[in-house]
């Protein structure tokens, strides 16, 4: 059976970033799902996302403001290039990759049957013999690259994994552009990997209803940095969360 099309959620162009992020800030995207599952599975520490479960549930639950931090801290200034920087990754992307049919940058799509999920595809793209794909873009500079030593990280093939089942299509490049080198992964669409998102996600909204804050409390620096926001007077400067 035909999977239903994606219904389009926020659109991208007429409206500004800060009123993306409001509308976008309820949902579960896909760059949030990496968190999600490496808090539902325990995931080892070298293959951590940046965020957290614990990030995502005050952001959901409105006690922070969406990604409020990247512009507030240093470390977050690789987040912010990357953003800042993706149309660049876009052009060096289609340079390597001319045979490739370029759609356009995507708006906010909304999954057809999971109306919580949402994903915003960097670029849509069609290959001549694949067919359509979606291609997702990254920037990792000295502070991200150790991520990527062994290979497309997991919180990232997470990532496109989303994206791929909410906009229907099979498969998705992600280019990244490491320490000014480019590396280009092919990932395929897998409907199990998908079957994990949204144990995870229904495990998290049940988590998030009951308002089981302590379950989201897991030792992470983002969880550190997360409660010393809505927490400040739990943890004193300087000191980690164990």
């Amino acid at each position: 059976m035909e999977q239903p099309a994606p219904r389009m959620h926020i659109p991208i162009d007429s409206i500004t970033y800060e009123q993306w992020k409001e509308l976008r800030a309820p949902y579960i995207g896909a760059s949030d799902v990496g968190a999600l599952l490496a808090w539902f599975e325990s995931w080892p520490a070298s293959d951590a996302p940046w965020g957290s479960a614990l990030r995502i549930y005050h952001r959901i639950g409105g006690s922070l403001d969406y990604d409020e931090e990247e512009f507030l801290l240093d470390q977050y200034a690789p987040a912010e290039c990357g953003r800042e920087f993706e149309d660049g990754i876009g052009r060096m992307y289609a340079k390597r990759f001319p045979e490739m049919e370029v759609e356009g940058k995507s708006p906010t799509w909304q999954h057809p049957t999971i109306d919580w999920l949402v994903a915003t595809p960097d670029l849509l793209v069609v290959h001549p013999e694949r067919g359509p794909g979606v291609a997702q873009f990254k920037l990792a500079t000295s502070n991200g690259r150790k991520k990527w030593a062994n290979g497309l990280p997991l919180y990232v093939e997470a990532q496109v994994q989303l994206e791929m089942e909410v906009m229907g299509r099979e498969w998705a490049h992600v280019f990244a552009v490491v320490d000014a080198t480019t590396k280009c992964f092919y990932v395929e669409r897998s409907a199990d990997y998908f079957q994990r998102i949204v144990e995870a996600g229904e495990h998290f909204r049940a988590a998030l209803q009951a308002g089981d804050v302590a379950a989201f409390v897991d030792g992470s620096d983002d969880v550190t940095r997360t409660l010393k926001e809505t927490e400040p007077e739990e943890l004193k400067d300087g000191e980690t969360l164990l």
